[in-house]
């Protein structure tokens, strides 16, 4: 009798777990979606900004800013964007394996790497490892709205990597983070963002600058490292929700799985113990 109490309890726990993964799916969705709108309006505005930057440079062939001079460099910074909580799967597993292996080959080839850090499981991961962190912030909102992104300080990290290059302390920045493609991909990516390249596109519009256009450019181009570093945030959260909601979804499943078996067994028990019972009764009226 005592069985079948227990494996009772262990359906019931099993169920009430399932009911916490459904909701945890659910909010995991909601959340997606409304990041999923940002990050594409994000993704809009540094195209628009491209282009303007690629007019801006046709129409000024002199002017080269020093920030999109491509050259040899030694001096390196990573900044890596990770979640804030787990149950995502191997989403920062793969980031950080593919970060790694980039800024392995860097040692090897005698380059001083530097790493900034955005979210809690960057910060414990690469706190480990022999490589000097130069920032970290973590506890970033989900509704990541640009007022939020400006007040958790991207903006003092982004002047301060631009800082850092014009005063030759760094040659270089990479942004690791994983890039949204659908519910069920997401992709680690590493792109370079300072210094950068934006080739010149021609334009059919013609824009009329009223303000000295070397400076709109320098203004355009700290927007444009800006909006890459924010769209690395709405990408990775938008991953990290996606992530979240399949791992949740895999969890209600194995919920059910568990339940039907456990059920099985539960009806199985409960017939022999009957069994047994009339077996007894029969047996002692014989006797």
């Amino acid at each position: 009798m005592s069985n079948i109490k227990e494996i009772k309890n262990k359906i019931n726990s099993i169920k009430n777990t399932k009911k916490v993964t459904s909701a945890m799916e659910m909010i995991a969705f909601t959340k997606m979606n409304k990041v999923k709108e940002k990050m594409l309006s994000s993704s809009t505005y540094l195209i628009s900004i491209q282009h303007i930057i690629s007019n801006l440079l046709s129409t000024n062939l002199d002017y080269k800013p020093k920030i999109m001079s491509n050259y040899n460099y030694s001096k390196i910074v990573y900044l890596i964007i990770s979640t804030e909580k787990g149950l995502v799967s191997t989403l920062n597993i793969n980031l950080f394996k593919k970060v790694l292996i980039n800024i392995n080959k860097q040692v090897s080839l005698k380059k001083d790497v530097k790493l900034i850090l955005i979210g809690t499981k960057a910060i414990k991961f690469f706190s480990n490892i022999n490589i000097e962190i130069i920032a970290k912030i973590s506890n970033l909102n989900d509704n990541l709205s640009p007022e939020e992104f400006r007040i958790k300080k991207i903006n003092q990290i982004v002047k301060s990597i631009v800082s850092s290059y014009n005063n030759n302390l760094i040659d270089a920045c990479y942004l690791a983070s994983n890039k949204f493609v659908n519910i069920l991909n997401q992709v680690p990516k590493i792109i370079r963002i300072i210094p950068f390249k934006i080739n010149k596109i021609k334009i059919n519009n013609c824009y009329i600058y009223e303000s000295d256009v070397i400076n709109i450019l320098d203004k355009l181009i700290y927007c444009y490292i800006e909006s890459n570093i924010y769209l690395g945030l709405l990408n990775n959260l938008t991953s990290e929700q996606a992530s979240r909601m399949v791992t949740m979804q895999l969890a209600k499943n194995n919920c059910d799985s568990l339940t039907k078996e456990l059920e099985l067994i539960y009806n199985q028990t409960r017939q022999n113990n009957i069994t047994q019972e009339l077996n007894e009764i029969v047996s002692g009226n014989i006797s």
